[in-house]
Parts: C-alpha cells; sequence; structure tokens
C-alpha cells in the first residue's frame, strides 16, 4: 500500500462529529460529541437537566471531560437488550463491547470515544445506563466525584444516604419514602464531593425495582422494564414533584441497610460506618478502596445509623423521618 493510501485515522479520532453540547454533569462540564441527531437527542435526555447549573456557576468546576459518540451501521444479533460486556484492564481504562459497538474511555486523559450501533442506540435506557453512563461516570469520578454505594433522599434541604449491598432493599426503601413525600436524590449511587465543601450529587434517574417489589407496590406491573445486568427491573418515572430543583445536597447522614426479623434503628459511629463499606465493597466500587474512607467518615459526621429492614419498606419510614429530623436539628 502506498502512503498516503487508505485511513489515516484508524482510531476514527477525527470522524466529523457535528452535534456538540457542554452540559456540567454534578458540576464537572462535560462535553458530548455525536455523528447524529439520535445520539445528541439520547445526551440530551440523559443530562439536559444540569442546564440548571447556569444559575450557580460556584457549583461548577474547572476540570473537562469530552465524550464522542460516532453512531454506525451494524446489528446486534437481534438481542432487545444487547450484552455490554467491560473489562478494565487497569484503573484508568475503561472498555466495553456488544456484538456490533464498543467503546473506550481513558479517565487518564478524561475522555471516551464510543462507537454505537443503531440497534443498541434504539435501546435508549440501555444504552444509557450500559454504554453513556459508564464512560460518562467513569470521567466524572475522578474529579472529585467519590461513587458511594448507596441511593439518596432528601427533604427541605437535608439529606440521607441509605447503604447497603445489592439485593438488600435501597431501591425499594427510597421509592416508599418518594411515595410518602421525599425528594429523591438516586435509588442506588450517589457521588460525595469533598471541597471546597462537602456536597452529594444524584443523577435523578428513574427508579430501578427489581421483580419482588411487586409484592408491596402493585403499580409496578404497569411500568416499563429494562435490563440491569443480568436482571429484569421495573423503570419507575420519578414525579416531577419528588424531583429536587438541583439533585444535590450539602447536609447529611448516612444509614446502613441489613435485612432483620424486625425493624430495627441504632446508632453507629463514624468508624464502624467507614470500616462496614469498607469491607463490604462491590465489583466496580472496590476501584475506590483507597478513597471511600476519606468520603465515608466525613458523610457520618452528621449521624449515622443502622437501620433493619423486615416487612413492607413502608414500615420502615418513620426510622427514615427520625433520622432526617434530628439530621435538620443538628445541621
Amino acid at each position: 500500500m502506498a502512503q498516503g493510501d487508505g485511513p489515516q485515522d484508524p482510531l476514527y479520532r477525527d470522524v466529523a462529529l457535528p452535534f456538540a453540547v457542554e452540559l456540567p454533569v454534578m458540576g464537572v462540564p462535560a462535553r458530548f460529541e455525536a455523528s447524529s441527531p439520535r445520539a445528541m437527542a439520547a445526551v440530551e435526555r440523559a443530562y439536559g437537566t444540569w442546564r440548571a447549573l447556569a444559575a450557580r456557576p460556584d457549583l461548577v468546576g474547572t476540570g473537562r471531560v469530552r465524550i464522542r459518540l460516532v453512531v454506525q451501521s451494524g446489528e446486534e444479533g437481534g438481542e432487545s437488550y444487547p450484552t455490554i460486556r467491560a473489562r478494565m484492564p487497569d484503573n484508568n481504562r475503561l472498555l466495553l463491547h456488544t456484538t456490533g459497538s464498543m467503546a473506550l474511555a481513558d479517565a487518564g486523559r478524561l475522555e471516551a470515544h464510543a462507537f454505537v450501533t443503531e440497534a443498541l442506540l434504539a435501546s435508549e435506557d440501555h444504552f444509557r445506563h450500559g454504554v453513556l453512563d459508564a464512560v460518562t461516570l467513569l470521567l466524572v469520578t475522578r474529579l472529585d466525584r467519590q461513587p458511594v454505594h448507596a441511593a439518596g433522599i432528601a427533604r427541605d434541604g437535608v439529606g440521607l444516604l441509605l447503604a447497603g449491598p445489592s439485593g438488600v432493599g435501597k431501591s425499594s426503601l427510597a421509592y416508599a419514602a418518594m411515595q410518602s413525600g421525599y425528594d429523591l436524590l438516586s435509588d442506588d449511587t450517589v457521588y460525595a464531593q469533598l471541597a471546597p465543601t462537602l456536597r452529594v450529587w444524584g443523577l435523578g434517574r428513574p427508579v430501578t425495582l427489581p421483580g419482588a417489589s411487586r409484592q408491596f407496590f402493585s403499580e409496578v406491573d404497569g411500568f416499563p422494564v429494562t435490563r440491569r445486568g443480568d436482571q429484569t427491573k421495573s423503570l419507575v418515572p420519578i414525579r416531577v414533584e419528588a424531583l429536587p430543583t438541583m439533585p444535590l445536597v450539602g447536609r447529611v447522614g448516612i444509614c446502613l441497610l441489613v435485612r432483620s426479623p424486625r425493624p430495627t434503628l441504632e446508632r453507629l459511629t463514624s468508624a464502624t460506618v467507614v470500616e462496614e463499606l469498607k469491607a463490604g465493597l462491590e465489583p466496580g466500587f472496590d476501584r475506590f478502596r483507597d478513597t471511600i474512607a476519606l468520603a465515608c467518615e466525613q458523610l457520618s459526621r452528621g449521624g449515622s445509623w443502622r437501620l433493619g429492614l423486615a416487612g413492607s419498606p413502608r414500615g420502615s419510614l418513620p426510622y427514615l423521618d427520625r433520622m432526617v429530623n434530628e439530621l435538620a436539628a443538628n445541621s
């Protein structure tokens, strides 16, 4: 092959991406570039609400991330929810691929490149959760946004994090709290910013409830479903009035959730919270083993508890009220 023949940009870094927008995702400026309006529409639905931070420039950092989305032809094996396989060769790089799509996020460079099929993009929630959020959050978390495996609820600007292993009931309890009037930050993961002051961010996503939640919430049967790993879950829309103006709190406490024969509530020390959360880090969260202790120590300063869950999540609501009232009184 003569010099100059063939592709000069084998990684397609120079492919034309005519659609672009910058959005401050959790206060981190993120530039999204896309080759198709459909991909950009998915970005807008995922992160467009962060434009509200234009009125609060004090909450927006200086570090920037970049995400490039190239939409291409190709097949995904006829799967409604194409299997997304992930691998991290090191702590900085995330590789994702399906039958016809692939993505690489490099936290060291604060940029990601994704090549996705129209078929994958058609399953928009699956694409957003498995690809768009995966690469965007890998980058954002490197700019002082520590992920914590916890649901987040808030009332009158006071937040309570509900932490615990997968399957313990974080989403169901957060949903019950939302139904009772609490704002929802997140049903599974929140992000702690430590400087210049403690802030806890959520993403404002729909609640995802497992099939077992139908015994407590009959309305779940009427909601659309999606895939989360190897599980099918119901996507529960968030009531507009349950969304805070911005999914962000600065006054917060933390509660560890466990299953129990009967509802119980006990106070914990900050050291106990740090020790138990660090010991129970699940895949993905374990990448932050070296930084989780400092974040949890600060999160638990306002107050920390262990809540035993039994029966319907609604039975635990009085305990949530008690903890949030105490946090508000101590703020």
